[in-house]
């Protein structure tokens, strides 16, 4: 059993108009929570207005580090495995700008296509996310557990 709380339980799925689902908080969740959030959109990926992507990569982390009892060395981030998936999320206005990290920081590999670039890109941005909520867990587990 875990000792750190279940903080993904202050994520919610809702529908647009359009019927697509997004990611979001309730209500109900801590300020200190939004502002974490908040800061994960503008920190790694400058973005200055709430992103689907980002949103439910958080609400994923969260769940699954609680999952993991916080240990995220025994976490597997794993990219998309659909080509069209990695493509659409090459879309974002933060994508490139993890794929030219990525690069940056390892090089080009053994296979230097353009879907493996973005898959690395992707793989970089999830884990990026899952080390700040692994930080946040940290830093605020007794604060939930109030």
């Amino acid at each position: 059993m875990t000792n750190y709380p279940k903080i993904y339980e202050y994520f919610e799925t809702k529908k647009r108009s359009d019927g697509k689902s997004f990611v979001c908080l309730r209500d109900d969740a801590p300020p200190f929570l939004d502002e974490f959030v908040h800061g994960v959109h503008e920190g790694p990926f400058k973005c200055h207005f709430p992103n689907d992507w980002i949103y439910s990569i958080i609400a994923e982390a969260f769940r699954v580090l609680y999952e993991f009892d916080n240990d995220i060395e025994n976490v597997t981030v794993k990219a998309d495995i659909y080509d069209h998936e990695l493509i659409e999320w090459l879309k974002e206005p933060y994508a490139l700008a993890f794929c030219a990290d990525w690069q940056e920081m390892c090089g080009t590999e053994k296979d230097p296509s353009v879907i493996s670039m973005i898959s690395n890109g992707q793989w970089h941005a999830k884990h990026t996310i899952y080390e700040a909520v692994h930080r946040f867990i940290e830093d605020n587990a007794e604060t939930f557990n109030r």
